[in-house]
């Protein structure tokens, strides 16, 4: 499968800056980015671990597939052309292929022969349940405190001793 588009040099960057933020630069495996069309005319830069952080980009031509590439070159490619220039995009079994004015670049694809990165959930999904404040509870007589190891309230913090 072959795929030819045009894309503005500028929104392609953007979108590839905001799917990858930062990367760790210490961290020697791929960030893996995925580039699939969302809708006709438009393709979306997601990251590919978890499909939630993306942009989409108008492009002209046709694209056939999704591809995933690695985030920290393709950041490092896109930033460096000028924001107004048109970049021919190519896609083939083995690569991703950016072409401008006479320049050409290659970036290996991460998932040939089909080995696409498996969707992950959110690290949270739903928020953390506070815990009880403490202050607002009444004391109770031979009620322990909350931040120590059991220990019993002393008979005089309690002022009304019901018996």
């Amino acid at each position: 499968m072959v795929s030819v588009i045009k894309v503005n040099a500028g929104e392609f960057a953007a979108a590839v800056k905001f799917s990858a933020g930062r990367i760790n630069k210490k961290r020697k495996t791929p960030f893996p980015l995925l580039i699939e069309e969302q809708t006709e005319g438009h393709i979306t830069v997601t990251d590919a671990a978890f499909h939630k952080k993306g942009m989409d980009i108008a492009f002209d031509g046709i694209f056939d597939a999704g591809i995933e590439v690695g985030g920290r070159q393709l950041l490092k490619i896109t930033s460096t052309y000028p924001a107004e220039a048109e970049l021919v995009v190519c896609t083939d079994d083995n690569n991703l292929l950016i072409q401008h004015q006479k320049s050409k670049l290659s970036i290996p694809r991460l998932d040939k022969g089909g080995n696409k990165t498996k969707k992950k959930p959110l690290p949270h999904k739903k928020p953390p349940t506070p815990q009880p404040d403490l202050l607002e509870k009444r004391a109770e007589f031979d009620d322990t405190w909350g931040f120590s190891a059991r220990v019993p309230m002393p008979a005089d913090a309690v002022k009304n001793k019901d018996k």
